[in-house]
């Protein structure tokens, strides 16, 4: 926890009550304002000795859990990994962002990010193993805007045919492909009612029903327990399966939460530990020295969680 009273905080402009105690990164959430998340986390399970794999903003977390990495494959240094977001002010992302969009990499030596690339990379995805399986496995990306920095699928060039400013392509269309990116984050509900849920989904919500800061309204406990009762009260399907009795639902943040990483006081494993330090604002020096980060498993009746592809998989992002 040293440094972390360093770490500077903002507020939003018309913001009041900001920013509040004297030590705001001490601050915790009151348990009446994320009551569902203890409950699932209390009746199911949660990983809390779960490391992040990097040190980075919404952006390049969205393409780990997408992708298992943010380097980007090409470009001036393509081993690199993609640290920020969008530096300007632009506000659009991927293959079909607007010109001018850049973000920076990361140096793994140096920690230095002098270096700027367009947002759009070439590197293998999960979307790839699927494609690759036999039978291919089927998913489903659930997001709020084609071009946000939460949609990882729009950074891929073999996911992204930019046409007239937008992505296009088998992906972009339902049916065309294995896989679809979803545009309307709330169809994951419809999905499961009428027995549509595919194999793996990524579920990411509004802004509003997100977790982050300046952005919710509060509603982001609720949305993730909506879903999880979506997939509890679903009725059985025509072939006589129920998704309660062979589903995994995982769910994560793309950022971490102070209490989280610090006050549990927890070091990464292996050769991590060595990189945990801190600079003067509290931050990590290395981009891949990974911080604590809560995820909570929901399985039916507590059963042990593993893996199979021909059972669905719904990974409910909540920031």
């Amino acid at each position: 926890m040293d440094g972390f009273n360093h770490v500077s905080v903002t507020c939003d402009f018309g913001t009041t009550g900001c920013p509040g105690p004297k030590y705001p990164p001490y601050a915790y959430v009151q348990y009446s304002d994320v009551a569902p998340y203890f409950q699932i986390a209390s009746q199911y399970g949660y990983a809390n000795y779960m490391f992040q794999t990097n040190q980075g903003p919404s952006y390049p977390s969205h393409l780990f859990t997408f992708g298992g990495t943010s380097q980007p494959g090409l470009g001036p240094q393509p081993n690199w990994f993609i640290a920020e977001n969008d530096i300007g002010t632009v506000g659009s992302y991927g293959c079909a962002a607007d010109p001018g969009t850049l973000v920076q990499l990361v140096n793994p030596a140096t920690q230095d990010e002098k270096t700027e690339i367009f947002p759009c990379i070439n590197q293998s995805s999960l979307a790839d193993v699927f494609a690759r399986a036999t039978p291919q496995i089927t998913w489903t990306y659930y997001t709020a805007g084609a071009r946000s920095l939460q949609t990882s699928p729009n950074s891929y060039e073999s996911l992204c045919t930019v046409v007239n400013g937008a992505c296009t392509g088998p992906y972009w269309n339902k049916g065309q492909a294995n896989g679809y990116i979803n545009l309307t984050p709330s169809n994951i509900l419809t999905d499961i009612s009428k027995c549509k849920l595919q194999q793996v989904n990524w579920v990411i919500p509004l802004g509003l029903e997100s977790d982050h800061a300046g952005l919710t309204d509060g509603s982001g406990p609720s949305w993730v327990a909506s879903i999880i009762n979506a997939i509890g009260n679903q009725p059985k399907c025509s072939n006589g399966e129920t998704y309660w009795d062979n589903t995994v639902i995982l769910v994560t943040w793309d950022d971490w939460g102070g209490e989280e990483i610090f006050h549990a006081g927890k070091i990464p494993p292996g050769n991590y530990a060595d990189a945990y330090a801190y600079d003067d604002l509290g931050e990590f020096f290395q981009f891949s020295a990974p911080p604590r980060s809560f995820q909570s498993i929901t399985a039916p009746l507590g059963k042990e969680v593993f893996l199979d592809p021909n059972r669905p998989v719904i990974m409910p992002d909540d920031d």
